[in-house]
């Protein structure tokens, strides 16, 4: 089997163990723009995208690891900067680009769509495990005291409530409007791309759908299987751990002080 891999803790506060761009002077071109949500094996396409175009893919994991917070802040009040945010990739997967997906194929009218796709019930299940839920670092409130998620949290509540398509955010705990949510994006993707320019594809379909879409052969290798569901829980435990620990500290100075002053 295909190598697992996983966004570890330091990726997402931002204090190393993710890899720098490819830098390059000349502007960003990209081939491929994923329009699947997270928890749709973004991350596995991501990979499979990367050996079949032989460049770099953007992922929800670059954003973590370089810590561009505020270009994806500007991105959701209108002011995107594609050519800085894409320099050095050729395609997208995953948050937030695959919101953008539409502004996207204007900037880049040659690139192809890959809509990645699940059931919705599995999709809700392991989105509310994981990345929407309320222990994720989107959401976990004691993260505030950590500044790099904290940029993260301002540059998530800008983009996120874009997935609805106009309606309004809805808690985590109502699935049945995250569902509708999810089937709406899709269906949506679906009736704006044009057909002969969207690939709608599912991780157990493996290599095939993909290397006809793009006109590629077939790697001789397993179709990338990463990210599960069980590492990001522990790493989103490790950061939760250490918002709880930076603010018993916080906690123990002010108790000082207070003390201190008062004698």
């Amino acid at each position: 089997m295909a190598p697992k891999q996983k966004i570890s803790a330091s990726d997402i506060l931002g204090v190393g163990g993710g890899k720098e761009p490819l830098l390059s002077d000349k502007p960003a071109e990209l081939l491929v723009i994923g329009a699947g949500p997270g928890r749709t094996s973004t991350l596995s396409l991501k990979q499979a995208l990367e050996t079949l175009l032989g460049g770099k893919c953007y992922h929800m994991k670059e954003v973590l690891a370089q810590g561009c917070f505020q270009d994806w802040t500007d991105v959701a009040h209108g002011k995107p900067d594609w050519d800085k945010i894409f320099n050095g990739f050729n395609a997208t997967t995953d948050w937030p680009a695959c919101q953008y997906f539409e502004e996207l194929m204007v900037k880049y009218p040659s690139a192809k769509v890959i809509l990645s796709v699940r059931s919705a019930d599995s999709w809700y299940k392991s989105a509310s495990d994981t990345i929407l839920g309320p222990g994720s670092p989107a959401y976990f409130k004691l993260l505030w005291i950590i500044p790099p998620l904290k940029k993260f949290q301002i540059m998530w509540a800008a983009l996120f409530p874009k997935f609805w398509l106009g309606k309004p955010v809805a808690p985590i705990t109502d699935k049945q409007a995250f569902i509708e949510a999810y089937e709406a994006w899709n269906e949506h993707v679906k009736r704006t791309v044009p057909a002969n320019k969207l690939l709608i594809h599912q991780a157990s379909e493996g290599w095939e759908p993909i290397c006809k879409f793009l006109g590629k052969p077939v790697p001789d290798e397993p179709y990338p299987h990463v990210n599960d569901t069980a590492a990001m829980k522990a790493e989103f435990f490790k950061i939760r751990m250490a918002g709880r620990v930076m603010h018993i500290i916080l906690l123990a100075v002010i108790a000082a002080g207070v003390y201190w002053c008062m004698r």
